[in-house]
């Protein structure tokens, strides 16, 4: 079983690359020590506690480090923004990993050899409190599937699903999408939030997708067809960076997804947007070398393991939209040898100032990065 952490009040890449921005890295030095800062005093206070280790659920929602001025902040009185009076209770912050079945994981992530009847999603329920669904970007999951799902992370009552929308309603956008589309696209998403375990549809567009009156249209059309279900929209254009597209999604009621990618000229930045009652953040890697190379595959291009310094201003964006949200999730994309877990167990230690249980093998690969953060715990 997992823990989630409360919080007090307070496309493709195949195409053409544009040109590097001149600071591909926005992360601040204030906030760049702050993150080693807070590793030395996570290791400091397990030293010299003597508690037995908490289950992971149970550890307390405050961090023991008091959060400090955000580096890129947006928060409320901005254009279409929520602010933290909508919320006086302050926001639960999910933290977990983009997928969970990657080749490359086993022996890594997961044990080998894999004990009968290992189930990796229920393992990783076990340390995590989100999961994003990748496959139902390649193709829908019939009900049957989903129900699956929410059968092998039941022991997880904090454990909410997020899932990608199927790509024909966001990469193939030469043809109106039809009726019959939605009707099997939402199959799997209407079992999951029936069962009260979906926290959010991403609707994740490649970076060629760019602000304009047809992609706004096209954009409506798809929140009215699921509009029954919490929706949250990835653009990675810099165009879509203004007021008033803030102003619209608060309108419609569908968050914008806050991410973490190698910056270019017209690519979007770190930020800490709030447009709906679900706060979302997304971290790809910075892998410059191989995010627009023209032959990289999927692992080349997400092979990028964060340090306690770049997370450090993410923490404390996680913490902002937390007073500002019902529910955050965390979400670490860059999965290759499993430095997705690794990043988002750092992430997890950092926003509650103690050590964090997690899988022994995970910490025997990474073992000199996580050491601050991790106690290794086999809960297979």
């Amino acid at each position: 079983m997992a823990r989630t952490t409360h919080q007090p009040a307070r496309a493709s890449n195949s195409e053409k690359p544009p040109p590097r921005a001149s600071k591909p890295a926005a992360i601040q030095p204030s906030r760049e020590a702050n993150g080693t800062a807070q590793a030395s005093a996570i290791t400091a206070a397990t030293a010299t506690s003597t508690r037995p280790m908490r289950k992971r659920w149970a550890l307390p929602a405050e961090s023991m480090l008091q959060a400090s001025a955000m580096p890129q902040p947006c928060h409320a009185g901005g254009a279409g923004e929520i602010g933290a009076e909508a919320f006086h209770t302050g926001g639960v912050i999910r933290v977990g990993t983009a997928g969970w079945d990657y080749p490359d994981w086993q022996g890594v992530v997961y044990p080998r050899p894999k004990p009968k009847g290992f189930d990796p999603l229920a393992y990783l329920a076990r340390y995590f409190d989100t999961v994003e669904i990748n496959s139902t970007f390649y193709g829908p999951a019939k009900a049957a599937v989903a129900r699956g799902w929410v059968d092998r992370i039941a022991p997880n009552p904090d454990f909410r699903f997020t899932a990608k929308l199927w790509r024909r309603f966001t990469h193939e956008r030469t043809t109106a999408w039809t009726g019959e589309d939605v009707r099997v696209a939402r199959e799997a998403f209407d079992v999951l939030h029936e069962a009260g375990r979906l926290g959010a549809v991403l609707l994740q567009f490649p970076w060629s997708f760019r602000h304009g009156e047809d992609s706004r249209e096209w954009l409506s059309d798809l929140f009215a067809a699921f509009a029954h279900l919490p929706l949250v929209l990835e653009v990675r254009h810099a165009s879509w960076a203004s007021g008033d597209v803030l102003e619209w999604l608060s309108a419609a009621g569908v968050g914008l997804v806050n991410v973490d990618q190698p910056l270019f000229a017209r690519s979007l930045g770190p930020s800490a947007h709030a447009t709906s009652a679900v706060g979302y953040v997304r971290l790809h890697g910075r892998n410059y070398k191989e995010w627009w190379r023209k032959d990289a595959g999927r692992d080349e291009r997400y092979d990028y393991l964060y340090t306690p310094d770049e997370l450090a201003s993410w923490v404390d964006r996680l913490r902002d939209l937390s007073t500002r949200t019902r529910e955050v999730y965390a979400v670490t994309n860059n999965h290759r040898l499993g430095k997705a877990p690794a990043n988002a167990e750092m992430i997890e230690a950092m926003l509650t100032g103690e050590k964090v249980p997690g899988p022994p093998t995970l910490f025997e690969r990474y073992a000199r990065e996580l050491a601050p953060f991790v106690v290794p715990e086999d809960r297979g």
